[in-house]
Order: C-alpha cells, then sequence, then structure tokens
C-alpha cells in the first residue's frame, strides 16, 4: 500500500510537471503570434503613410500605378508624352520597403528613438528613380514619429543628398544603418575631383538628427 501510494504521488507530481511546460510553451507561443501581429501592423501602418505621401505629391501631375510584392511597394507615375525608347519624357518610379528586412537595392526599414521621447520611432528609406532614357536615381529619408501602439505620424521627407557630404558632383548618397540615442548613422559616399560619374570614391561615417520637422546632419 505503502509503495502505491508513492508510485501515485510521483505520477501526480510528473503529470502536474508536464502540465506547467505546455501552459508556458503555450504563453510563449502565444506572445510570439501576438508580437508578429503588433510587427505586421506596424508596418503596415508606415507602408500605407508612405505611399499616401507620394501619391498626394505626385497624383496631380501625373497619373499612377501600383505594383507590390511581400518585400516592396513601387509607385510609378508615367509621363503620357514619353516615349523611353527615344530618350524623351519624364518617367516616375518610387519603391517602398515592405517589411523590415533591407531590399537588394538598398530600401530599408530603421526603428528608434528621434526625439527622445520613449516611443518607437522609423525611418523609411524610399528610392525615387527618374527616368529619361537615363535614370536618375537617389533615396529619400522618411521620418516617422511614434504615437504609441503601433501608429505612426509623418514628420519630414529629406533627400539623401541634404545628409551627404559636400562635393564636387551634386550627387552624394547618404545610406542610414541605425538610430542610436535620437541620432540616425550611417554612410556617405561623395565624389572626388576626377571621379566617374558612376563611381564616387569617398566613403565616410554620417550622423543626421530630426530638428523640428526637418533631418538635418551633425557630422
Amino acid at each position: 500500500m505503502k509503495k502505491m501510494l508513492i508510485f501515485f504521488s510521483a505520477f501526480i507530481f510528473v503529470f502536474n510537471s508536464c502540465q506547467n511546460v505546455d501552459t508556458g510553451s503555450l504563453n510563449a507561443e502565444a506572445n510570439i503570434a501576438v508580437a508578429e501581429v503588433d510587427s505586421k501592423s506596424k508596418i503596415e501602418n508606415l507602408v500605407e503613410l508612405t505611399k499616401n505621401f507620394y501619391i498626394t505629391k505626385y497624383k496631380g501631375e501625373k497619373p499612377f500605378e501600383t505594383s507590390a510584392t511581400d518585400s516592396l511597394v513601387e509607385l510609378y507615375f508615367p509621363d503620357e508624352s514619353s516615349d523611353i525608347d527615344n530618350g524623351l519624357g519624364l518617367n516616375l518610379y518610387i519603391t517602398i520597403p515592405a517589411n523590415e528586412k533591407p531590399l537588394s537595392s538598398g530600401e530599408k526599414m530603421l526603428f528608434g528613438d528621434l526625439n527622445n521621447d520613449g516611443l518607437e520611432d522609423a525611418i523609411v528609406y524610399t528610392q525615387y528613380s527618374l527616368t529619361s532614357g537615363n535614370a536618375n536615381t537617389y533615396n529619400e529619408l522618411v521620418a516617422f514619429l511614434g504615437t504609441g501602439e503601433g501608429k505612426f505620424n509623418l514628420v519630414s521627407v529629406t533627400s539623401e543628398r541634404e545628409l551627404s557630404c559636400e562635393g564636387v558632383i551634386p550627387l552624394n548618397y547618404f545610406n542610414p544603418q541605425m538610430i542610436v540615442e535620437g541620432v540616425i548613422e550611417g554612410e556617405r559616399t561623395c565624389y572626388a575631383d576626377g571621379d566617374a560619374t558612376c563611381c564616387p570614391s569617398i566613403k565616410s561615417n554620417g550622423k543626421a538628427v530630426l530638428k523640428g520637422d526637418k533631418l538635418v546632419k551633425i557630422h
């Protein structure tokens, strides 16, 4: 009888232990699922706000078309009088990243606190390409301040050229990498005297901050 009681007690202990492990595992899986939903909602909000900004800015001048994949949203504003085969007309493409994974062409999303208010803010790094036989391509930094619960307000749109160095050719670049204590840190690529248009040779670290409704370089 004593042996049976010991066996029964051990069985109850093991059963309860298994129940606790399963419950903890389920809770962890539930938390991960909620976090994934929150992250997806946050990114969708940023993409929609960015898309609406560009559509509002350019829709009055040209009709637009959109295409979308899991990784990007592309807005196309064709020039109805364009003849690209003969190098005539201007067609505008805006590429917006649609998730947190950077695109091979450089577009990306960065998250951090831009104004030190304790809320998560964001930078959406978009590509602007104006074609007329050859493409004139650069990137823009679309800055958002968070309002909490994955929602954002668009506060600034700045060309990367305004955040790069002064060069011989005014087609310099700033590629943001991270947001650290309110500072956007990245890499500048600039032209030196004698550089070919294809190949700027000066690379340096660069920094920018949000001042009011404008991103400005500080280093």
